[in-house]
């Protein structure tokens, strides 16, 4: 989440919307067109390339502003995992990821605020 902050403190605009609507195409045309044919294995991988699938939603999630669900079900999709699992697995770990991105960002100001009011700055944010 710190790194899509950082990222997006000096990234222009139009990127967070090209990021926007690639993902949302890969999704789309991996559930319309996809099928089983997409799938890569029975089996979810081990921990590391689900740790790396972790980052990789964790950090599109911040640039999209979105919680990440469609993201778990297309990768769970990807292992052979049933929709209606997929879904349901999808909604659960969205609050999770947002709460982690809502703290990514309110945390930063909060620090801000209370350093300017400690020391008695003419101003804060």
């Amino acid at each position: 989440m710190r790194l899509a902050e950082s990222w997006a403190s000096f990234a222009p605009s139009y990127l967070f919307k090209s990021v926007f609507v690639v993902i949302a195409c890969l999704i789309a045309v991996k559930l319309l067109a996809g099928g089983k044919r997409w799938a890569l294995d029975n089996e979810l991988p081990g921990a590391p390339a689900m740790s790396g699938f972790g980052f990789f939603i964790g950090l599109s999630s911040s640039f999209r502003g979105v919680a990440g669900g469609s993201l778990v079900a297309m990768v769970l999709t990807l292992y052979g995992k049933q929709i209606h699992n997929t879904v349901a697995t999808g909604a659960g770990v969205g609050v999770p990821i947002t709460l982690a991105a809502a703290s990514a960002m309110f945390l930063p100001v909060y620090r801000i605020r209370h350093y300017c009011r400690r020391y008695r700055s003419a101003s804060y944010p």
